[in-house]
């Protein structure tokens, strides 16, 4: 699995982005790290998915030789369990959204998607 960390890449300076992604065999995983999930965590989404499809993150994994392969899955990870408004925002994008409360959920919903 590879982790590309968005936050320390200067390309991305300016752009709302996730704060990591995971790659591993056709899968892509945008996750954000989060105390709340909140409206602005869903606009980091949808332009990140911008910038993998034809923006500068494309261009920086053709740079490096990878492929963000054919499912992009995007998971926000929180401290605290979230709210039926918060569920309801996550519909809004049009790629698998998960919200994950703990450490462990996260894993486990990792390694189910990554299955």
């Amino acid at each position: 699995m590879i982790r590309i960390d968005l936050e320390k890449l200067a390309e991305f300076k300016g752009i709302k982005h996730v704060d990591y992604i995971l790659i591993y065999k056709n899968t892509t995983i945008l996750v954000e790290e989060t105390s709340r999930a909140k409206s602005d965590d869903i606009k980091k989404i949808k332009s990140t998915i911008q910038a993998l499809k034809q923006g500068v993150l494309n261009n920086y994994l053709t740079e490096h030789r990878l492929n963000i392969g054919s499912r992009i899955i995007a998971i926000i990870h929180t401290t605290r369990r979230p709210s039926i408004m918060e569920y309801k925002m996550i519909h809004t994008v049009k790629i698998s959204t998960y919200i994950v409360a703990c450490k462990r959920e996260f894993n486990q919903k990792l390694n189910k998607l990554l299955k």
